[in-house]
């Protein structure tokens, strides 16, 4: 063999086992990857309880900075009870804009011990002003335009997920 395909030869092999750990792990941009068993899950059912009332929701959980950024940007609608939810690791000010967002939002923020602290109601489509919570929040719920005061939800209320 010529001392210039030894060298070459071992680089192929390596470059061919990194792209094979690589399609393993998932990590090809044009396949999904395989969730890890203790991965949380990617939606959930949430509840807002009203003067005794409960209402519930179906979300999808927004847990990364890029999911968090892109929010419900670019979609055209948003069925009645679904939502998405904006969950943070401790308590934080939160402020959120309808620039990329094509529907009017209601934005429901709430505070350290699951309780609606304010609404940021019928945030219209394409807005770059900011809706800022009252305070420090753990997460903030986003469902379709005027239905949070179609079901009376108001700050002190109880929200689960």
């Amino acid at each position: 063999m010529n001392a210039w395909r030894l060298p070459a030869l071992v680089g192929l092999v390596g470059i061919v086992l990194a792209a094979a750990v690589w399609l393993a792990a998932g990590r090809h941009p044009g396949l999904s990857p395989v969730p890890a068993q203790t991965e949380p899950q990617r939606l959930t059912n949430l509840t807002i309880t009203h003067a005794g009332q409960r209402h519930l929701f179906h979300v999808e959980i927004a847990r990364t900075g890029p999911e968090q950024e892109r929010g419900l940007g670019y979609r055209d609608g948003l069925a009645p009870g679904s939502g998405m939810l904006f969950p943070f690791a401790r308590p934080r000010p939160a402020a959120f804009w309808m620039e990329d967002t094509r529907m009017p939002l209601d934005m429901i923020f709430i505070g350290a011990h699951h309780r609606v602290t304010g609404i940021a109601a019928r945030a219209q489509p394409g807005d770059r002003q900011l809706h800022a919570s009252p305070g420090p929040v753990i997460a903030v719920l986003e469902i379709a335009g005027g239905q949070a005061a179609a079901l009376h939800v108001a700050p002190g209320d109880m929200v689960g997920w």
